[in-house]
This record gives structure tokens, C-alpha cells and sequence, in this order.
């Protein structure tokens, strides 16, 4: 199917470096798959339905890293994302009048607080 012997394929499955011939070869195979996922797992140039295909299998694989990590930065993008309403909300909110109360403050003279 792909062209190179069962041999090479085991051996990379055990961990052998993947060759660009071999990527190259899987990318005509696999529509929509490209070689920077191969190569460094960055899913810029995957069609979307294999890149959801693509998370599912790795989150099954290797759930402590994929999951994780994905989760991990979407709390990192949700606090940043926090504090730049917070900031955007203080630099609109209109400047708050104080108003004290008139209380005695001994020897019956009034004082603001």
C-alpha cells in the first residue's frame, strides 16, 4: 500500500526516525495530512476533519500529554483573556464620587468619613 517494506515500517514504530521520503509518501496517501504534522505535530496545514480525527487518536494515545496540555492552554488563554476584560472594564467605568457622612466627631463638631 504504501510502498516500503513491513520491516521499515516496524522499525519506525519502535522509534526510528521518520525519513521525508516515507512522510511525503503518507501525505499522498492520507488526504488532507501534511508533513509539519509529521514532522513536528503542528496542525497549521491539516484539513480540519483529519485534524479532529487526529486529536481524538492522539488524546486516546497519550492522554496525560494531549489532553492536558490542551486544557492547560485554555485556562492560560482564559486568564489572559480575564484580565484584559478587567483591564478594559477599569479604564471605562466612569470615576466614583465619594460622599462621606456627617458624623460627631467629639466635642460636638462634625467630620466627613
Amino acid at each position: 500500500m504504501l510502498g516500503i517494506m513491513p520491516s521499515r515500517w516496524a522499525n519506525m514504530e519502535r522509534g526510528w526516525p521518520l525519513t521525508m521520503k516515507v512522510a511525503w509518501m503518507l501525505v499522498k496517501l492520507v488526504d488532507g495530512l501534511s508533513v509539519s504534522y509529521l514532522t513536528h505535530g503542528t496542525f497549521g496545514d491539516v484539513k480540519p476533519e483529519l485534524r479532529e480525527k487526529l486529536e481524538a487518536l492522539e488524546d486516546e494515545l497519550f492522554p496525560s500529554d494531549s489532553a492536558i496540555n490542551r486544557r492547560r492552554n485554555k485556562e492560560e488563554k482564559i486568564k489572559k483573556l480575564r484580565s484584559q476584560l478587567a483591564e478594559l472594564e477599569s479604564e471605562l467605568r466612569p470615576p466614583v464620587l465619594r460622599t462621606g457622612r456627617v458624623t460627631k466627631a467629639g466635642k460636638g463638631r462634625p467630620s466627613l468619613t
